[in-house]
């Protein structure tokens, strides 16, 4: 089976205005949830990428921002406590 030929999901992305289609193999769905629909699975994707990302810029680089990085990691760092119930540290094993 080629991947052409595989059943995809459309996930579309909006954000101030602007909106993105993006096809995903419906398979990622099957292994990635827990009975839960494709939208929370690709939103907990989202929330997981963004945090490690900050995180990574925040502690591990040399970007320079409008907003102090400090800040929008705490942010973030918050939410994705919120949404997981768990620490970004604890979730992933990556402390400081």
């Amino acid at each position: 089976m080629d991947a052409e030929s595989l059943d995809t999901t459309t996930v579309t992305l909006d954000a101030d205005g602007e909106s993105i289609e993006l096809d995903v193999p419906t398979g990622v769905f099957d292994v990635l949830a827990e009975d839960e629909p494709a939208v929370e699975v690709m939103a907990d994707l989202a929330l997981f990428e963004l945090t490690r990302n900050v995180h990574a810029a925040a502690n591990h680089s040399e970007i320079e921002t409008d907003v102090p990085l400090d800040d929008v990691e705490d942010e973030v760092l918050d939410l994705f406590e919120e949404r997981f119930e768990v620490s970004f540290a604890e979730a992933t094993g990556h402390q400081h």
